[in-house]
């Protein structure tokens, strides 16, 4: 079986088998044995449970960024950008332009695009307080 039919079969995305297989772990074709452990990962996959035991011996710090540097798609990726170009530039930029922008782009409806445009603003003004404390001298 090729990984894109066993992604589409376990419900695996294509871009964690195609990880497994950078870190050869996985094959293209998959052997027996390596379908034989696709089937127990599509349980374990979505298991809220299993992810939380395994973060759960992470420092706080440590959850958070994992969770702030989970990949973006293309609407959030341009919204992040465009309050970060702003904010360097100087430049005011409003939220509903933003929202106008991704739904017209990106074909979204208004409602969807705003939130997208919401949290990415939010994210935005947190890397800026993030860069900003970290370029201030350390006291003591």
């Amino acid at each position: 079986m090729k990984l894109k039919e066993a992604s589409h079969f376990f419900d695996i995305p294509l871009k964690v088998l195609l990880h497994l297989k950078e870190k050869g772990l996985l094959h293209d074709p998959l052997e027996e044995l390596e379908l034989s452990n696709l089937s127990f990962m599509r349980y374990v996959w979505k298991d809220k449970f299993v992810m939380r035991a395994a973060m759960v011996k992470w420092s706080k710090k440590k959850r958070l960024k994992f969770c702030e540097q989970a990949e973006l798609t293309k609407p959030e990726s341009y919204a992040f950008n465009r309050f970060m170009n702003a904010s360097a530039n100087k430049k005011k930029i409003y939220l509903k332009q933003v929202a106008q922008e991704i739904s017209f782009y990106y074909k979204l409806p208004k409602p969807l695009a705003l939130n997208i445009a919401k949290r990415m603003r939010w994210k935005a003004y947190r890397t800026k307080k993030t860069l900003a404390s970290a370029s201030l001298p350390q006291v003591g």
